[in-house]
């Protein structure tokens, strides 16, 4: 009767102890599942942040490039030219088209330019058609017209009357004679040519979208293109609320309103327009990785419920109960050589007790040449170390640690992992030895290095790109008010590129913009900083330089860039490039100031006939 007893009880906790397993390796996988989850909903959000960052800062240097056209094109008709504008003679028209287009060559993106009166009545554009055209039905010109905005406005994308090319518009009033409306000029920046291009590049996963939107939740330009959708508003509530909130930028997970297709959607607000750029990463695709540990975990965790029922009615039975011990062991022999993540113990005076088969194949020791041995006749002392005293500081009361740490791998290669130890203890209570887990995170670090990089660096030329250029700049600007120390500007672009493009393919241009960025390297210092602000133009803080220095360095560039000499099909190809140089000042207020005077300049080299240096005090 004692003896029933006995095995009675021996029946109870062997079943509970077979649930008990299974419940802890149910906790185990929901945390790792939902740590896991938030890792991958985090990567997806950087991603998506990376993106939007990109395309806002492209959409608003191209707007501000071209309004930089708009507002020199407004000055170019007189009064009488808008009060004749149906009955202009050929040859007033003629300036005023070959002027456009020098003013388009200027800006890159730009397919065409119009000029209307205050009817909307095309006079003169950049593609030499006919006049005759009429605009007096468009929004933005209306918008013009009513006072509603004194420019720029800036359209969904739209089909030009006179270009005839599918375009964001972007407009700015031309002011008659007695102040009040006198008409238009218009800019025409090529979906097809230009934006669609440049968000190609972006190399976004397939089901991703990028808008351009208004504060008014109308969409403006959408890649992949759905010429229907163009004008159509799509209420966002997430995206009203936190620009509300006084937030530029923010990322929130939604299905979309069109497709139904659920993104991780990260949206910015363009600087100096009220428009926002949006980028929506499936959500399956940031998932994909986590979808398949998930399906993974929910096998492991159904064998292991079907193993854990099966013992559990084998232990019922008395005369099976060795069989159902030996089946449950066996069971989670296999199931700790199964998991995918190298494990490990070992006992309070540092031998191993046991290891996973990922542990074997990560490190290339058999478990059976491990047992019994301590660190330090496995690894390099250093390593040894490090390794002895995480387990003994786990062992003197800490109860657990998580570290990172280079490690070899079996093959050779150099690995950082992050290792979680924690005690396990004796029948008695008392700490017995340390069990662990190593996690290789050397690819996670290296795309997020990958990602910066991405993120920092023009892909073509491998100088910083304008986010990175801009970031380091007014870094810069704060030191020179801190300490006093001078620190120059200088601005640059190609002569004539777009004329190199159309004559001798965008792949030479490609090699034009290369060997530019290789000179400049070759010849600035350390400290100095180039960046690509787009197209063909750069910029190059110079720090512990005032104005005569940042001259000398122009001109030393000015002179290398006219020395190149680039090997074409047609023959050799030479450049020449047009130079802004300026000082930053210490009443500046932030770098673009100091940018914009060196603008200024490169336009006034520009209009002296290119191929010179002129600088701005």
């Amino acid at each position: 009767m004692q003896s029933g007893t006995f095995a009675n009880r021996g029946v109870r906790l062997s079943i509970v102890a077979i649930w008990a397993a299974l419940s802890l390796l149910a906790i185990h996988l929901f945390i790792d599942l939902n740590r896991s989850y938030d890792d991958a909903q985090e990567r997806g959000n950087r991603l998506a942040l990376t993106y939007v960052r990109l395309v806002a800062e492209h959409a608003a240097a191209t707007f501000g490039r071209a309004d930089l056209i708009l507002e020199r094109a407004v000055e170019l008709p007189r009064p009488a030219d808008l009060a004749a504008a149906k009955s202009l003679s050929p040859g007033r028209r003629q300036e005023l088209e070959t002027a456009l287009v020098a003013l388009q060559a200027k800006a890159q993106g730009i397919v065409s330019m119009s000029m209307t009166d205050d009817d909307g009545y095309v006079f003169a554009n950049s593609l030499g058609t006919p006049p005759g055209g009429n605009l007096g039905d468009r929004g933005y010109f209306l918008l013009l017209k009513n006072g509603a905005s004194s420019g720029p406005v800036i359209s969904e994308v739209i089909k030009g009357r006179v270009s005839h090319k599918w375009g964001i518009q972007i407009a700015r009033p031309i002011m008659a004679a007695d102040g009040g409306f006198g008409g238009m000029v218009v800019a025409n920046i090529g979906m097809t040519d230009y934006m669609e291009k440049f968000y190609e590049g972006l190399a976004v996963s397939p089901g991703s979208i990028l808008l351009l939107r208004d504060m008014g939740h109308k969409l403006l330009v959408r890649y992949p293109v759905t010429e229907e959708s163009y004008g159509r508003v799509v209420l966002s509530f997430e995206a009203a609320q936190l620009f509300d909130s006084g937030a530029t930028e923010g990322v929130y997970t939604r299905p979309s309103p069109i497709d139904g297709v659920t993104r991780v959607v990260a949206i910015k607000k363009l600087p100096n327009y009220d428009i926002y750029a949006t980028v929506g990463i499936p959500l399956n695709h940031v998932l994909g990785a986590w979808t398949k540990s998930r399906d993974q975990a929910a096998v492991i965790f159904l064998l292991a419920l079907v193993a854990a029922a099966v013992a559990t009615t084998l232990s019922t039975w008395k005369g099976r109960l060795s069989r159902a011990l030996r089946m449950q062991v066996s069971f989670q022999e296999a199931l700790f050589d199964t998991l995918p993540i190298p494990i490990f113990a070992r006992d309070k005076s540092g031998g191993f007790v046991t290891c996973n088969k990922a542990y074997e194949r990560y490190f290339g020791i058999l478990r059976v040449d491990m047992i019994g041995k301590t660190v330090f006749e496995l690894f390099p002392p250093e390593l040894a170390q490090c390794y002895f005293d995480a387990d003994q500081e786990v062992l003197a009361g800490s109860g657990a640690k998580t570290y990172e740490v280079e490690v070899i791998r079996a093959d050779g290669g150099l690995r950082r992992v992050v290792i979680d130890k924690a005690c396990y203890r004796d029948a008695t209570g008392q700490m017995a030895g340390i069990v662990g887990t190593v996690v290789d995170i050397t690819d996670r670090e290296t795309m997020e290095h990958e990602l910066w990089r991405l993120a920092t660096t023009d892909p073509l030329t491998g100088v910083g790109n304008r986010r990175h250029f801009l970031t380091i700049a007014e870094a810069e600007v704060g030191r020179v008010r801190r300490h006093d120390r001078p620190l120059s500007v200088i601005t640059f672009d190609l002569d004539h590129f777009k004329l190199i493009n159309d004559g001798y393919g965008h792949g030479v241009g490609d090699d034009a913009i290369r060997a530019v960025a290789d000179t400049c390297t070759a010849i600035l210092r350390d400290i100095d900083v180039i960046g690509r602000m787009g197209g063909e133009e750069f910029a190059i803080l110079l720090p512990e330089s005032d104005l005569d220095a940042a001259l000398e360095v122009a001109k030393r560039l000015h002179e290398c860039i006219g020395a190149i000499a680039l090997v074409t099909d047609k023959g050799k190809l030479g450049l020449t490039a047009s130079f802004g140089v300026t000082q930053v000042h210490e009443d500046d207020a932030d770098i673009d100031i100091a940018l914009r005077r060196a603008d200024a300049a490169l336009y006034e080299a520009k209009e002296g006939g290119r191929n010179r240096v002129v600088f701005r005090d």
